[in-house]
């Protein structure tokens, strides 16, 4: 099973499926857990212990378009849950909440809204 993750900290992540798992996945799409949501993913990230990109952009359309994803997926999830996530401050998670929620928030979201695209 494999999850490929090229926003945060560009990575693929592999688990060899028992036979068991397989034949669950076969016989009734019952799939395992760890990769079926992009938080999940993440997390897995950060139980092997890889580090979050560094972004030069702290608007960077990566973080934006993942703390979208984010409350798309859990829209409970908590400011603090989505930065540990990212790799970056609570207050930073709260200035890419709120540039996703403008609609402004990277360089290239900004130059749209500018030409009015």
């Amino acid at each position: 099973m494999i999850a490929q993750e090229e926003r945060i900290f560009d990575e693929h992540f592999l688990r060899r499926l028992t036979v068991d798992e397989a034949n669950r996945i076969f016989m009734s799409a019952e799939w395992p857990v760890e990769f079926l949501s992009y938080e999940r993913v993440l997390k897995t990230g950060h139980a092997l212990r890889i580090r979050p990109c560094v972004f030069l952009d702290r608007h960077s359309p990566s973080l934006v378009w993942t703390v979208e994803d984010l409350r798309k997926e859990r829209p409970d999830i908590s400011v603090d849950e989505i930065a540990l996530l990212l790799g970056v401050t609570a207050t930073q998670t709260k200035r890419l909440l709120a540039a996703a929620s403008s609609g402004k928030g990277s360089w290239w979201q900004r130059m749209r809204h500018r030409l009015g695209l």
